[in-house]
């Protein structure tokens, strides 16, 4: 989870001023792993018995309690996301009592539950905005990855239920082997529709409490995963000399970093993580523990049993201790790099190495950017 995607301009200062100063802004609470699609890289999902066997869903009174301790620790902005979040038993209450309470509350949802009643609660409660997770453009798609056959079709629908009511909704795009021939589908969808949209192109091969391997068949290799990078950036520049250009100072801000690391030695040493979970922002998992984030779940600690004061201090001096290791920070592609102490972990089953699948991105997107160059 990356909070400050998709945030205004204000909203990420702040969220950065609060990672200097460690204070909670942002959090994320998970009410539930059930879910009525079954995506193949899902590192949630659940079934009932799957969840029975691991704990129990919060109840909505027991969320309210831990928002009263958010809010007194100056928490803003939560997430509300599952497993399909609109399942929870007690949404609507507990949407509603979170936005009274006070906080900006977004919802992310895979919208194939979220039909007219829901866009008028919506309506008449609104939230920061909806996330609505596509996994295709067409109802096979769904099929295939979700296991869910008339998915694309609803999530459609629910999505100009929410704009034709006003509601801010956001599209993103969970890239994988069985949609990846979509992406442009799906760019003109988005642009059709006038609904924003994002591109999740990393897929980090997380396996929590489902306790089963994960999906890598469903993952596109980290040249394609390059390859998208750049294609989502062609469109946002909008004209090929913009983008020309966008590659152009990519390279150079690139052969800087290598000039710089090259010409000062302590640069290659392991530095503090600049990863933001665990310093501004959080999550908290349907079974009540707290982490850094949604993808890296240690160090954790029971909020339902600890108070959340006392668990974002131990949240905050775990996460001091967590650093880039020598080898990504003496590598001038980490700033193109998507790595994060969660990917090193999930690729690597070690914080502290490299991981090879974000070091073949990397250098796919210097090679792709230079070969765009050269074709000019």
């Amino acid at each position: 989870m990356n909070p400050a995607e998709g945030a205004a301009t204000e909203e990420q200062r702040l969220l950065f001023l609060g990672a200097e100063r460690k204070m909670p802004l942002n959090g994320s609470l998970e009410l539930s792993p059930l879910c009525n699609m079954d995506c193949e890289m899902c590192y949630v999902r659940l079934s009932k018995e799957e969840a029975s066997a691991c704990g129990r869903l919060k109840t909505a009174d027991e969320w309210l309690q831990l928002a009263e301790q958010l809010k007194e620790a100056g928490v803003l902005f939560l997430l509300l996301t599952g497993g399909e979040p609109l399942l929870y038993p007690d949404f609507k209450r507990l949407f509603v009592s979170l936005r009274k309470m006070g906080f900006i509350l977004t919802v992310n949802t895979n919208g194939t539950l979220l039909d007219e009643a829901w866009a008028d609660f919506f309506r008449e409660n609104r939230p920061r905005r909806i996330n609505l997770t596509l996994y295709g453009t067409s109802d096979l798609a769904y099929q295939k990855l979700c296991h869910y056959p008339d998915g694309f079709e609803k999530a459609l629908k629910s999505a100009r239920y929410l704009k034709d009511r006003g509601t801010d909704v956001r599209f993103s795009y969970s890239l994988t082997r069985e949609n990846l021939s979509s992406l442009n589908a799906f760019f003109d969808l988005s642009e059709e529709l006038g609904i924003p949209c994002s591109v999740d192109t990393y897929m980090m091969p997380v396996t929590r409490e489902r306790n089963r391997p994960y999906a890598l068949a469903s993952r596109v290799s980290p040249e394609e995963a390059a390859a998208c990078t750049l294609e989502i950036r062609r469109r946002a520049c909008g004209s090929p000399e913009k983008f020309a250009g966008y590659c152009r100072d990519t390279l150079s801000s690139l052969e800087k970093a290598a000039a710089y690391i090259n010409a000062h030695p302590s640069s290659k040493e392991p530095v503090p993580s600049s990863c933001l979970a665990g310093r501004c922002s959080f999550s908290v998992s349907w079974l009540g523990t707290l982490h850094p984030c949604v993808m890296l779940t240690h160090p954790e600690i029971n909020v339902f049993e600890t108070p959340f004061a006392e668990g974002w201090k131990i949240l905050t001096e775990g996460m001091g201790s967590v650093y880039l290791n020598g080898t990504c920070a003496s590598c001038e592609k980490r700033l193109i790099c998507e790595f994060c102490p969660a990917a090193a972990l999930s690729e690597t089953g070690d914080i502290n190495k490299a991981p090879e699948y974000l070091c073949r991105y990397s250098e796919a997107l210097v090679k792709l950017m230079k070969e765009i160059l050269s074709d000019l």
